[in-house]
């Protein structure tokens, strides 16, 4: 088992590689971030808080 604390830290830490916008970081990553970007702005605003 693990701690809620811990918990809370592997999901906040679930999208790094995605949102990160540094150079290193592969085409194909920082395409799925724009992909999820795109998506997210398509959504209402009820929509776009279930994604924050």
């Amino acid at each position: 088992m693990i701690s809620p604390e811990q918990l809370w830290q592997r999901l906040a830490e679930r999208f790094t590689v995605v949102t990160t916008a540094e150079r290193h970081v592969p085409p194909r990553q920082r395409t799925l971030r724009l992909s999820i970007d795109w998506s997210y702005e398509l959504c209402t605003p009820a929509e776009q808080r279930l994604w924050q």
